[in-house]
C-alpha cells in the first residue's frame, strides 16, 4: 500500500533550517522518513516563502506544498498518509517504521508516545494549584502520525526519547549534544 509522506517544516520558533550535527533539522526529518523505507519521496509542507527549505533539501526526493497537507495528499499518492515534524531531527527511522508497521498491520492510525513522567497540575484562573491529575492515562505524543484518511483515533506505538521536539534554543543545544 502506498504512503503519502509529508514533513511539516513551518518556521515558528527555532528555524527548521538550523543544523543539528551539521545538517538542517528539515533534512534530518526527510532522511528519517526515507531511511525508514515507508515512502519513495516526501512532500515538504511549508508556508511561503519556501525556497530556503527546498534548497536545503537539494538532492533529496522531495516535492513542495505550500498548504497543510491532508487527505488530498493521500488521494494523490496512495491510501495512507504519514505526517512527520521537521522539529524532531533525532527521530530514529526505526520509530517511523514501527508506526508504519502498526498501520500496515491493521490499525486505522498510529503515533508514537511516551508515558508522562513530569508532574502536571491543574490551576484555577487566579494561578493557584488546585489538583494533580493522575498520570496513568496521560502520554506525550510524538511524531510521525500515520493513518488512513478519516481516522479519528490512533494506536500508540512505544515512543523514543530521541524523538523530542526542538522548539527552543535549549532544545537545540540538547539535540546537538545527543546527536
Amino acid at each position: 500500500m502506498r504512503v503519502a509522506a509529508t514533513v511539516a517544516a513551518d518556521d515558528r520558533g527555532v528555524s527548521v533550517l538550523r543544523p543539528v550535527g551539521g545538517l538542517p533539522m528539515v533534512v534530518r526529518a526527510v532522511r528519517c522518513v526515507l531511511d525508514a523505507g515507508v515512502a519513495e519521496y516526501v512532500v515538504l509542507d511549508v508556508p511561503a516563502p519556501a525556497a530556503d527549505v527546498l534548497a536545503a533539501c537539494a538532492g533529496l526526493p522531495v516535492r513542495l506544498r505550500r498548504a497543510h497537507a491532508d487527505q488530498r495528499s493521500a488521494d494523490e499518492n496512495g491510501s495512507l498518509l504519514l505526517r512527520h515534524d521537521a522539529r524532531r531531527p533525532l527521530t530514529p527511522p526505526g520509530l517511523v517504521a514501527a508506526v508504519a508497521a502498526a498501520v500496515h498491520g491493521g490499525q486505522d492510525a498510529a503515533v508514537p508516545a511516551l508515558p508522562l513522567t513530569d508532574t502536571v497540575k491543574r490551576v484555577d484562573a487566579g494561578g493557584f494549584v488546585r489538583e494533580s491529575p493522575d498520570r496513568e492515562g496521560l502520554r506525550v505524543v510524538q511524531s510521525p502520525w500515520m493513518g488512513r484518511p478519516g481516522a479519528t483515533t490512533a494506536y500508540l506505538v512505544p515512543g523514543d526519547p530521541l524523538a523530542f521536539a526542538v522548539r527552543t534554543e535549549w532544545d537545540l543545544e540538547l539535540a546537538e549534544h545527543l546527536r
